[in-house]
């Protein structure tokens, strides 16, 4: 990993529950020693990637990271464009909705449709970094993805983020399979323990596999019908949201909904 890659992974770290983090801390959280990560600082600070707050002497992300946000979002409008046929999932299924992208072997929430319609519900922290080994998402997008992305998330050490957590790599290529083989990624407590999600792959003009939609809901709640309605709600919203993008679902794809339509 190069000096600019060390650099720019420290970013990684900020969240919107982690605002602001110390030196020691981001040592820890990158397994790295405390002068190298002051160093990488230095030069993020210069370019206004993080800055300093003067009083807790912690660390934030500086203006360059919203600058550069304002102008991916003007060019690439994906917040905009996914916003109706993501209310459109939440209006059918009554769950929570949202629109990952991939991001390396990462991935981060595009946008999300909270819903309305139950007192108990799954919250989306937009600015987390969501491990594909963990989640439906992730599943759905390295079942349909180049097929050089599970190695490369499986060469790395996986974190157990739950006790359901998959982190044996002969099972999550598993699961990778059994998502190619239905068209939709599963996940059962493995991110969250008491939430299940379904998730569809969504596509470029290239039509490379770029992200996932996917809907999230407590187990409590996840009945047969509602599986089928997020499964038949899932393919609307994907093939609306890869248009947006540019992109459209492949025939392949189609054919495999089509081959495990229950109706």
């Amino acid at each position: 990993m190069g000096t600019t890659t060390k650099s720019l992974k420290l970013l990684d770290h900020f969240s919107a529950a982690q605002p602001e983090i110390g030196l020691s801390s981001l040592a820890r959280l990158s397994k790295r020693d405390k002068a190298s990560v002051y160093r990488s600082l230095n030069e993020l600070a210069e370019l206004g990637f993080v800055e300093q707050n003067r009083h807790t002497k912690r660390y934030r992300l500086g203006p360059t990271v919203i600058r550069l946000a304002n102008v991916r979002e003007a060019t690439v409008p994906i917040k905009d464009a996914v916003a109706e046929p993501l209310a459109q999932l939440v209006s059918a299924v009554r769950e929570t909705a949202h629109v990952t992208l991939l991001n390396g072997t990462g991935l981060i929430v595009a946008e999300f449709c909270q819903s309305r319609h139950h007192g108990t519900r799954v919250e989306i922290e937009t600015a987390d970094i969501l491990p594909l080994h963990a989640t439906a998402s992730g599943c759905a997008i390295m079942a349909f993805a180049d097929p050089g992305l599970i190695d490369r998330v499986l060469s790395a050490p996986l974190q157990s983020i739950t006790q359901n957590t998959v982190t044996d790599p002969a099972l999550i290529r598993s699961k990778v399979d059994d998502a190619r083989r239905i068209g939709f990624g599963l996940s059962d407590g493995e991110y969250e323990s008491d939430v299940c999600s379904m998730a569809a792959p969504i596509f470029d003009p290239n039509n490379d596999c770029i992200g996932a939609v996917s809907v999230a809901c407590p187990k409590s709640r996840l009945d047969t019908e509602l599986k089928f309605q997020i499964r038949e709600n899932l393919k609307p919203a994907a093939r609306a949201i890869s248009s947006a993008c540019g992109g459209q679902v492949p025939p392949t794809l189609e054919e495999i909904w089509k081959l495990n339509d229950p109706t």
